[in-house]
Formats: structure tokens, C-alpha cells, sequence
């Protein structure tokens, strides 16, 4: 399993070494903790009822975490199916007990075609593709596994939200195991953030060592206009665009903007 994780890795060109989320799942759902992720699950719950997807069809989590947000939905659609590229994070998930939970690139899925209803990637999964190349790859492949009219629902972060909360920002966090050293640098003309993380393991007397551990995660803000063109070209249709998981339609203020696109 954790070839496929290199295999990405290799393509982002990250080194393995500081790939992300390999010591960042340890302590992921505790970072998270101030998502509103029941608010989110019924946001995607009442949107699929409104389009007739039934709760007993199969509905595919793409880029699922440590799996908070499939904990929510898994006891509305019993048939959800989990996947992440990261075996650390799969490996957390997996505490939640978590039925279907596997490892998967969302730009070469490993179904059948028209296999699922409905899908899903939220909290900026999409930001991690590597180029414009890549995210037309995923909403094709992601076309290709859903049945014609089925939903599918993700989000991207905003310029605003980067630019606002994260380029030039340090933030540093205490865990229990670990501080946690957060710096973000954005860059405009590449529509790149770049955040490096260095996690400082602490000793069994709560003080921190020196064998600091880094990941480097890269994001990419894609502008609505390739957006648009990759969605189209993939043949979703935008059925709506909202802020924050919430009905309001003005993006202005948003920092996660969530699409709603129906298979064609």
C-alpha cells in the first residue's frame, strides 16, 4: 500500500521524506477539531436527498482523512466508501471502524465505471492536485466511475482564505505527543501556497526534543475559470456554488467555496 502513496509523492515532487500527513495524521483529528463537520455532512445529506440520491445507494469519499466526516455520514449511507492516498491517514481512519476504507489516487480510481450515485472531496482535497493537467484528470476519472445524473460535491479554499489566514502566517500549536510548527508562504504569481510543518516529538517528560520531523504540503489555488473548463469537459454540469457549507450564495467572504456538479 504505501507504493502508491510514493508513487504520488513522486509525481508532486515531494520527497518522501517530507510527504505530507505522515506524522501530521497522529495528531490530525485534534487540529481539526474546530471544523464544523456534523454542519458539513448535513449540508451534503440534504443536497443528495434534494437530487433523489437515496441513503441505501453508494456514495464515494474521495481524499477522506483520518475519516471524521465519514464517521457522521457512514450511519446515514451504510454503502460509503472511503479512500485516501495516505496510508497514515487510512491507518486513523481506521479506528472509526470504518467498513469500506481503502487507498486510492482520485485522479486513477480503482472502480468500475458508473459504480457510485454520488461522490464527495471536501476540506481543499482538490488544491493538492499539482496542475490543471491533473485536476481535469480526477473530475474525468471521477465522471467515469458515477452513473449519469449522479452528484458529486466538493470544495476548494478561496484566494481570500489564503491570502487572509495563511501567506506569512506562523502558528504554532501544542499537542499532547508534539508542537506543532505551522509557516505559510503564498505565491501569487504561481497561485501556490507552500506551508511547512515541523512537528517536535515531546519525551516522556512532556519536553520537546530535537528530533523535529518536516512535511512540506503544496496547494494550488485554481482560478473558476479552469475550473469551469475542467468540469465541463469532464461532462458535469454546475448545479450551484456555495460558501462554507452553508446555503448562501455569495462567495465574497468564503473560505471554502463548495461546488455541486450533476454527472451528465
Amino acid at each position: 500500500m504505501k507504493n502508491a502513496s510514493q508513487n504520488l509523492n513522486s509525481n508532486l515532487n515531494v520527497n518522501p521524506e517530507f510527504a505530507p500527513y505522515r506524522t501530521f495524521a497522529k495528531v490530525y483529528d485534534t487540529a481539526m477539531a474546530h471544523v464544523p463537520y456534523l454542519r458539513w455532512a448535513s449540508f451534503i445529506d440534504s443536497t443528495l436527498l434534494n437530487h433523489r440520491i437515496e441513503r441505501n445507494e453508494l456514495l464515494l469519499e474521495m481524499g477522506c482523512g483520518t475519516g471524521i466526516l465519514a464517521k457522521h455520514l457512514h450511519t446515514l449511507y451504510p454503502s460509503l466508501i472511503t479512500s485516501d492516498i495516505s496510508f497514515e491517514m487510512l491507518q486513523a481512519a481506521g479506528n472509526k471502524n470504518l467498513p469500506f476504507n481503502l487507498q486510492a489516487n482520485m485522479c486513477a480510481l480503482p472502480f468500475i465505471d458508473q459504480a457510485f450515485s454520488a461522490a464527495l472531496a471536501t476540506h481543499d482535497v482538490l488544491n493538492y492536485l499539482p496542475d490543471s493537467t491533473s485536476l481535469q484528470n480526477h473530475f474525468h476519472e471521477t465522471a467515469r466511475v458515477m452513473r449519469k445524473g449522479g452528484i458529486y460535491i466538493f470544495d476548494v479554499t478561496s484566494e481570500m482564505n489564503v491570502v487572509e489566514f495563511y501567506d506569512g502566517q506562523t502558528i504554532t500549536e501544542e499537542y499532547e505527543t508534539m508542537t506543532l510548527t505551522w509557516e505559510n508562504f503564498y505565491d501569487k504569481r504561481k497561485k501556490e501556497i507552500i506551508s511547512t510543518l515541523s512537528f517536535m516529538p515531546k519525551d516522556e517528560t512532556k519536553t520537546v526534543s530535537n528530533r523535529n520531523q518536516i512535511e512540506i504540503h503544496r496547494q494550488n489555488v485554481f482560478s473558476p475559470a479552469i475550473l469551469r473548463k475542467s468540469i465541463k469537459s469532464a461532462g458535469f454540469k454546475i448545479l450551484g456554488q456555495f460558501a462554507d457549507y452553508s446555503r448562501k450564495k455569495s462567495l465574497k467572504n468564503a473560505r471554502l467555496i463548495v461546488y455541486v456538479l450533476q454527472r451528465l
